[in-house]
């Protein structure tokens, strides 16, 4: 609720800087995102390497979770004929939760290498991700004499994941962060209530990459690989200053 809170006091600082129909918008918006936890490795090190174990999903996990987002942009249509526009937008997601179930298991011991398919169902590690995004979005806008204005999308920015990943067997959980290059891309509409006012339902698909988180405990450290991908949609709304 805070990330809420300090979007909302920031788009509402533009509105003493915004003449009307100058091009400069704002926008709230909140949804589910369908993420996906895809092509997990796990490694975890033992005695200065002396034993490690090493687990792979070659598959892929998924969850849904609420998000937000805030965003100030301009509307070039307001002072051209190109019905465009550019944003910068600001998305929160709380606390995702992955339990990938491990396809191989490899064990080291000295010089010795044990490996298999593990069982089914086998279940090492929950993983407990928040995640917060910067994007650069361009949009183009099929303007026409209705209420209604479908657009299209690219984006391109930065995600910050911080995973909070808890070893089963023992309920031991270590936290990290990543950062990694995202673009996106998504289509929507708009419905214009009032001429400075309009609701934007949207759905977007989001490549946040592949992240590596890095743990160092007191008998060696913890390491989780993972690629991170999700279907967001959203409904919200737009002011025109």
């Amino acid at each position: 609720m805070k990330h809420l809170f300090l979007t909302s006091a920031i788009l509402l600082s533009f509105s003493g800087l915004a003449n009307a129909n100058n091009g400069i918008y704002a926008s709230l918006k909140a949804g589910i995102s369908d993420t996906k936890y895809k092509n997990s490795e796990d490694k975890r090190v033992f005695d200065g390497g002396v034993l490690s174990l090493e687990a792979k999903n070659n598959d892929q996990t998924k969850s849904i979770y609420p998000n937000i987002s805030a965003a100030v942009g301009f509307d070039f249509s307001k002072i051209s004929k190109i019905n465009a526009r550019a944003e910068l937008e600001y998305t929160y997601k709380d606390k995702e939760t992955f339990s990938p179930t491990i396809d191989n298991v490899t064990a080291r011991v000295g010089s010795n290498v044990f490996s298999g398919k593990a069982p089914d169902g086998f279940v090492l590690f929950n993983n407990a991700l928040r995640s917060q995004s910067l994007m650069v979005n361009g949009y183009y806008d099929f303007k026409n004499t209705s209420k209604f204005t479908p657009y299209v999308g690219l984006g391109i920015g930065a995600t910050r994941v911080k995973n909070k990943q808890t070893e089963i067997s023992v309920n031991d959980s270590v936290s990290s962060t990543d950062t990694h290059f995202t673009w996106s891309a998504g289509v929507g509409i708009a419905y214009n209530v009032t001429d400075n006012v309009a609701l934007d339902l949207s759905y977007k698909y989001v490549d946040a990459g592949k992240f590596k988180f890095n743990n160092y405990v007191p008998d060696g450290n913890f390491d989780t690989k993972v690629k991170l991908h999700s279907n967001d949609y959203s409904l919200g709304i737009r002011y025109n200053f």
